[in-house]
């Protein structure tokens, strides 16, 4: 008798460190470094102000999914706090009518979805005309330098992937 309960309790106890272990093996995938999704970043779902995760793809083509509320703009040293990704937007920018023409480059676009090319310094931006808005349109934000604030990608953290 004595015995069986000192089995039920070490199987027990394994049961639970074996538990233990899958919550921190999931915190250690998921808690990993900030990426930045330099080649592609897409809201998954169409509405901005309702999503809660992103495809990232970084500058090393690594894919991620990723936690919304963790992304922001700025630099690796900025947060959603200081930089917020409601006030991420792209400058300049000319929008796709219905004929796929392109309009004057006086647009402001906050991005639900960025399609890069780096090397050629374009830029597609599928997004919203004003902060936390759900009307999404294409538009191109072509850049002419890397200083340029249409080079500017977000960053996120909370990623699982890579």
């Amino acid at each position: 008798m004595f015995f069986s309960s000192c089995l039920r309790c070490a199987q027990t106890t394994w049961a639970l460190v074996g538990l233990m272990s899958l919550v921190l093996l999931q915190t250690v995938v998921t808690a990993g470094p900030q990426q930045h999704c330099g080649n592609s970043f897409r809201i998954i779902g169409h509405a901005r102000t309702k999503a809660s995760t992103v495809e990232c793809i970084t500058y090393a083509n690594e894919y991620y999914t990723c936690d919304l509320s963790t992304c922001h703009g700025g630099s690796e040293k900025d947060t959603p706090g200081n930089r917020p990704l409601s006030k991420f937007a792209y400058r300049r920018c000319r929008l796709y009518d219905a004929k796929d023409k392109l309009g004057p480059a006086d647009k402001t676009v906050y991005p639900t979805a960025i399609y890069p090319r780096n090397s050629a310094m374009l830029l597609n931006v599928f997004g919203a005309p004003q902060e936390n808005s759900d009307t999404i349109a294409h538009y191109n934000c072509d850049y002419k330098s890397t200083s340029d604030v249409n080079n500017r990608r977000p960053w996120c953290s909370n990623c699982m992937g890579g």
